[in-house]
C-alpha cells in the first residue's frame, strides 16, 4: 500500500513557565519490532537581542543514532508572534517560517536556503475532537522534486 509508512516518529518536549520549549526528544519506529527508539536530544536556552526580540539557541545536541557525530552546539534564531508562538527560525542559511490557523496549529511551513532536499513547503490539514484538540494531522510537502506529496499521517488520542 503506498500510504502505509515505513516508519513513525514521536517528538517529546519539555516547556518552561514561559511556554516557551526547554528541550525536544525525537524518537522514532522503524515498525520493524524493536519499538519507539530515542534518536535525537536538544536543550534549549533563550535570549533577548539588542532590540528585545527573545530568540532561542540549541545549546546542546546529542545524535544518538549509530554512526552519528558527537553533541554539537549551535546558535539559531527564534521569532515569536504576539501569542508566543514561533513564527521564524534561522540557523546559517536556513530559514524557517510558520503560518498558524485558528486553533494555534501550525498549517503552513516554508523552508528557504539550507540544502535542495531541505527547501520547500509543508502543508498540514487538521481533523479535530469536540474539545478543538487535533486527532488527525496530514502533512502534505512541496519541493522541487514533489508536488503536495501526501508525506505523513499522525493520530493521537488524547485523555480527559
Amino acid at each position: 500500500d503506498e500510504h502505509r509508512p515505513s516508519f513513525r516518529l514521536r517528538n517529546e518536549y519539555t516547556y518552561d513557565n514561559f511556554n516557551k520549549i526547554k528541550s525536544r526528544k525525537v524518537y522514532d519506529d522503524n515498525l520493524d519490532g524493536k519499538g519507539w527508539q530515542l534518536n535525537e536530544e536538544f536543550l534549549y536556552s533563550y535570549e533577548k537581542d539588542k532590540d528585545g526580540n527573545y530568540y532561542n539557541r540549541i545549546i546542546k545536541s546529542t545524535d544518538l543514532r549509530p554512526g552519528s557525530d558527537a553533541p554539537t552546539a549551535w546558535k539559531g534564531r527564534a521569532f515569536y508572534d504576539n501569542k508566543n508562538r514561533l513564527v521564524k527560525s534561522i540557523a546559517g542559511s536556513l530559514t524557517i517560517e510558520y503560518s498558524y490557523n485558528q486553533h494555534g496549529d501550525i498549517v503552513l511551513e516554508t523552508v528557504d536556503g539550507g540544502t535542495e532536499e531541505s527547501r520547500g513547503q509543508s502543508t498540514y490539514k487538521y481533523a479535530y475532537d469536540s474539545k478543538g484538540n487535533w486527532i488527525k494531522k496530514e502533512t502534505y510537502r512541496t519541493s522541487r522534486h514533489k508536488d503536495h506529496l501526501l508525506e505523513q499521517i499522525a493520530t493521537r488520542k488524547i485523555v480527559y
